[in-house]
């Protein structure tokens, strides 16, 4: 298996750069998102935390930031799948959303 390709780095100067590239088995899918966010520096309302569960990781193998805040849930209904993500950033990541499909 090769390695995957570095990818980033995002963010600003504060906290630690992480260059994060997850890989799914092709038998796998994203089954849901969930974090926290809340205050981060002077930055109000900023994703302090997130974790990504999959079909066969239903708990997320991994949490990606420092869960600290107000918790939050982005399930997949009826059988759908995330297919996509997109967000709102400065220094932090201010917001996330998600693309499913049938």
């Amino acid at each position: 298996m090769s390695k995957p390709a570095k990818i980033g780095p995002w963010g600003g100067p504060g906290g630690d750069e992480q260059n994060v590239q997850i890989t799914l088995d092709p038998t796998d899918y994203v089954t849901g998102i969930s974090g926290t966010f809340g205050t981060a520096f002077d930055n109000d309302r900023v994703v302090t935390s997130l974790k990504i569960s999959t079909f066969k990781e239903k708990d997320g193998s991994k949490t990606y930031g420092k869960p600290n805040g107000t918790p939050f849930h982005i399930p997949v209904r009826d059988g759908g799948r995330v297919v996509g993500f997109f967000g709102r950033s400065g220094d932090m990541l201010d917001a996330i959303g998600v693309y499913f499909a049938p």
